[in-house]
């Protein structure tokens, strides 16, 4: 599966970062350089008309990576601390990557997951040099403000011809006192076999609309466009010798459209978009 571009170190995509305190395994930052690693969650709900939001979040998730700068550093990364035992990491972009995707039907198993007596932690093993462990914090309340798409966007995009540009208005993520400092947008192709991204925007904390310009999707497939709004904090090095580290919680609607043609009727359903993931609408993918 590929990983949102804040979530990607090579084009240094903001990621959100933890809080992090650390005790380190004796272990040379040398041998195993970590570029950047995070971990993050979100709570996704799925638009289905104009201007409003359900109640009720369509699926909780939480996204952790580790990025290191030579493949093969590492032979194993998971989440320790956590309720039934540690979850491992699966590497992606050729061993750069190492991440882990976890969804959840509701907060109470979210919390239950993550309900460690502030013992979570990331552990990375150099096969036969033992175990770096980064120690977290821990996550935070998710916002209260709940990114929606206004005015007529729902409609606009069940009717969207791809060959025009389109305008995508939202709230306004400023009226939060919570410090939304992250705010971006990103369309994904969806498949049978996954997703893949087309489209990304980040830095609109300070904007409420955004074109999207002509071409950008083709007729007869079918998309998501996710915008989340997500605070985040970006903390000290310990245990890992150098790198980017981050921490965050934020909300993602998503509005799932497939230009011009009308999708089979079962189609989303067969993908389970939301109820698998949003697949990160995925991964707190970003966070520039």
């Amino acid at each position: 599966m590929d990983s949102h571009p804040w979530m990607e170190p090579m084009k240094k995509a903001t990621i959100l970062a933890l809080a992090i305190c650390a005790s380190v395994a004796a272990v040379s930052p040398v041998s195993a350089t970590v570029v950047d690693w995070s971990l993050v969650k979100f709570r996704n709900y799925l638009q289905t008309e104009n201007n409003a939001l359900p109640a009720t979040p369509t699926s909780f998730e939480i996204f952790s990576q580790l990025a290191v700068d030579n493949p093969g550093d590492f032979s194993s990364v998971a989440l320790g601390g956590v309720a039934g035992g540690p979850m491992p990491f699966h590497t992606e972009d050729g061993g750069f990557d190492w991440e882990l995707e976890e969804n959840f039907p509701d907060q109470a198993a979210l919390d239950a997951a993550m309900s460690g007596p502030m013992n979570v932690t990331i552990d990375a093993t150099i096969a036969g040099l033992g175990t770096i462990r980064e120690p977290i914090e821990g996550l935070g309340d998710f916002p209260e403000l709940r990114p929606v798409f206004t005015g007529a966007v729902y409609e606009a995009l069940q009717s969207y011809n791809p060959a025009e540009e389109i305008t995508l208005a939202w709230n306004d993520p400023s009226l939060s006192q919570e410090n939304l400092n992250e705010v971006f947008l990103y369309i994904d192709e969806v498949t049978p076999s996954g997703s893949q991204e087309v489209f990304y925007a980040d830095g609109l904390t300070s904007t409420t609309s955004l074109v999207v310009p002509a071409n950008t999707v083709e007729a007869g497939k079918n998309y998501v466009v996710v915008l989340a709004f997500a605070k985040s904090r970006r903390g000290a090095r310990e245990s890992f010798a150098a790198g980017e580290e981050i921490v965050a919680e934020g909300n993602q609607v998503g509005v799932e459209f497939s230009p011009v043609l009308v999708p089979e009727p079962a189609t989303f359903g067969l993908l389970g978009i939301v109820a698998t993931a949003m697949l990160p609408w995925r991964r707190l993918r970003r966070l520039a």
